[in-house]
């Protein structure tokens, strides 16, 4: 049979000269061919989704959450741009002064850490894309040719957005990335550059401005101030910015009562044109309120209906931009990726003392801002607590109905660190958290919101291979033989909690290293289930990605996703019409490059030879000791039919694609030896019983009446 590549695709842009060109080499009997290709190029999202980017300043890392198009935008602006033949602009990580990150997971590990970027790509925008939401709420516009690492059956594997299925999880991080040191003041000068606010100037800074004689002396004599935008940013730091009745320091402070201001704002405020104006009804919480104002010294008025309104215009344009002026417009702070924990724990504490609320299940806060929940759910990651998201329909106080994003905060563990990290600047919202935890506490309560999303076969194996029947292991992990039953048969998953004691148990029990890695692998990120894939229709002209050294991941998208080519080599394949043998540097990138030429051919033998030993301790001798090591190894007996599979289709056919870790170079030995092990049996043919029963034994076959399983008859 012919090699016949099935995919939609065509190639595009420099492909189809690549391909013209490996083929005429392979043709005329060229040894040695290269192809230099463009990592990360199927990765592309629409230009609001934000991604996390680091930069690195004085050895340290500095992030923020910003839109991919808007930071790709500026870098292809500023840098020359290598232009493709299908307008693809790329701009290289050497070109720049900067050293830019993406936040990653490792496939392998499934830790996540900083990876460099390596270039930032701009694409034309397709005529269709894909929404894609988890059941946790959490959602991103990409291309239908990006690539997920996604959790299926067990495994992780690599797939298209179009190939996603709703029973597929991706990973999430467990925490995000934290500064080493709190963020000690914030600059409201450079905030209010391109605003109409006058500075007062000491002498010193009065030199170094280019003015008049006559204006320096009335600056000086303090009539007159000199305009913010005028000054350098670098002379600023121990100005004062002057409004009509206050001043404001140019570079402000970040205290502990500024934090909660923030908090309040967000959640209770929104600036004006001329004032500030916060609405905090409850009576206590009004009270502790203007108690954060006074410490301050804030000047502010109550009005009738309990309103609180501070009339200081230079704060309000600097807490307007930060913050957002209105309720659609809210969101965290700018600055906040580089506020210590302990500041952001302080900020959250105000803004959920306001906004915030204890129900039956956990701690919940509503917002009609987007920008404000995608913030919210990315700060909570910062401690390690996993927040839900819904976007549904309320009435408002007036009794309008409004679309709103309510973020939910359940289960025992999540809970505990809310209360550890964060809690409520309010005592009474504070002393309902502490009663509903103590309750959760007393009765082992501890909401399915963490599961871990291994199939019953697996779990099942893990048990088999720690020797232990369904009793004995429920016992082990101090649970119900029932619920053991029911992760076997997969009517349930696995709570993280219950994940951690089988990790224990498997180390407990020195099980192969493979083993466990794979356990804990799992306890390494958390997973969330696909929800919904929709098509939509492009409105954008360009779509955007980013190529990272290593795991060629990114964090992108609302709340925070994990997002992440062969088709070349597929079309040379069907040029030539000859077997192939693609070699891959580990068993994960094997087992990717494997069910991607799967799926381009579909009817030819597509085969897959790695080792096959989860675990091989070699035969040894120590000296010292007079100490003998036997030879121990654990054969993968799904790797070794498919290794065999690969050896036969090799004898049977020409249309066979290989795709091998470099255990592939040690020889099978010789084909005609090879070939007298076989058995052939075919429709009609007449064969005594005892010659098959004796060709069997020879081909070292087991004879059973117990379990027939492979290598058995």
């Amino acid at each position: 049979m012919q090699f016949r590549l099935v995919s939609d695709n065509v190639p595009k842009g420099d492909q189809p000269q690549a391909i013209s060109q490996l083929v005429k080499g392979l043709n005329e009997g060229v040894e040695d061919q290269v192809l230099l290709g463009i990592t990360g190029s199927g990765k592309s999202l629409t230009p609001d989704e934000r991604i996390l980017i680091g930069v690195e300043e004085n050895g340290e890392i500095k992030s923020k959450f910003i839109p991919i198009g808007q930071i790709i935008d500026e870098i292809l602006d500023a840098n020359r741009t290598y232009v493709t033949s299908d307008q693809n602009e790329i701009v290289f990580s050497e070109q720049l002064s900067e050293n830019y990150f993406a936040f990653a997971v490792d496939p392998v590990t499934k830790q996540t850490d900083w990876q460099k970027i390596k270039s930032f790509i701009r694409h034309p925008a397709p005529e269709k894309l894909y929404h894609l939401q988890t059941t946790c709420g959490r959602r991103i516009k990409v291309t239908g040719d990006h690539n997920f690492f996604v959790l299926r059956d067990g495994k992780l594997v690599l797939v298209k957005t179009t190939e996603i299925r709703n029973d597929d999880f991706l990973p999430l991080p467990l925490s995000m990335p934290a500064p080493e040191f709190p963020l000690e003041s914030v600059s409201v000068a450079e905030t209010l550059m391109d605003e109409k606010v006058y500075a007062q100037v000491s002498y010193d800074v009065v030199r170094q401005l280019n003015l008049s004689n006559a204006k320096k002396w009335r600056v000086l004599n303090q009539d007159e101030n000199v305009l913010l935008g005028s000054i350098p940013l670098h002379l600023t730091e121990n100005l004062l910015l002057k409004g009509k009745k206050f001043s404001l320091p140019a570079k402000l402070e970040l205290n502990d009562d500024w934090l909660s201001f923030l908090g309040i704002y967000i959640s209770e405020g929104h600036s004006s044109g001329r004032y500030i104006l916060i609405s905090a009804r409850e009576k206590l919480w009004h009270k502790k309120v203007l108690q954060v104002l006074k410490k301050l010294n804030l000047t502010f008025t109550v009005r009738e209906n309990q309103d609180i309104q501070i009339a200081f215009s230079i704060l309000n344009k600097a807490i307007g931009k930060w913050c957002g002026k209105a309720s659609f417009h809210k969101k965290l702070p700018d600055f906040w990726m580089q506020l210590s924990n302990g500041q952001l724990g302080k900020l959250l504490a105000a803004y959920f003392a306001g906004d915030g609320g204890v129900e039956a299940e956990g701690v919940c806060c509503t917002t009609v801002s987007k920008p404000l929940a995608d913030d919210l759910l990315c700060a909570l990651s910062r401690f390690g607590i996993w927040a839900r998201v819904r976007y549904r329909n309320i009435k408002k106080p007036s009794g309008l109905p409004t679309f709103c994003w309510t973020i939910s905060i359940t289960g025992r563990e999540n809970l505990e660190k809310f209360v550890d990290n964060i809690g409520f600047e309010y005592r009474a919202k504070q002393k309902r958290l502490e009663k509903l935890l103590a309750r959760m506490r007393k009765c082992k309560s501890n909401t399915n919101v963490d599961l871990i999303p291994a199939t019953g076969e697996q779990i099942k194996q893990i048990r088999e291979v720690c020797g232990l029947f369904q009793r004995d292991f429920a016992e082990a992990l101090g649970i119900s033989q029932s619920l053991i039953s029911m992760f076997e048969s997969g009517q349930r998953k696995p709570s993280r909690e219950v994940w951690r004691k089988i990790s224990a148990l498997a180390e407990s029990l020195d099980l192969n290293s493979e083993i466990t890695d794979w356990i804990d692998s799992l306890l390494n990120c958390r997973w969330t289930q696909i929800k919904i894939i929709d098509e939509i229709t492009s409105t954008a002209e360009y779509v955007y990605d980013v190529s990272v050294e290593k795991s060629e991941t990114f964090l992108a998208g609302f709340g925070g996703l994990f997002v992440h080519n062969t088709f070349t080599i597929a079309n040379v394949i069907q040029e030539t019409q000859r077997p192939t043998l693609v070699l891959a540097h580990n068993k994960t990138l094997a087992a990717q490059l494997y069910q991607e030429f799967k799926t381009f051919f579909p009817d030819n033998a597509v085969e897959y030879f790695v080792s096959y030993y989860d675990y091989y301790q070699p035969e040894a001798y120590v000296p010292a000791a007079d100490l003998y090591i036997e030879k121990e190894a654990t054969i993968n007996e799904e790797i070794d039919r498919l290794r065999l599979s690969a050896t036969r289709a090799l004898f049977e056919r020409r249309d066979v694609i290989v795709v091998a870790s470099v255990s592939c170079i040690y020889g099978l030995g010789d084909p005609d030896a090879y070939f007298g092990m076989l058995l052939f049996v075919e429709p009609g043919q007449q064969m005594k019983r005892e010659d098959l029963l004796k060709k069997l034994v020879e081909l070292q076959y087991e004879r059973s009446h117990i379990e027939f399983e492979r290598g058995s008859f």
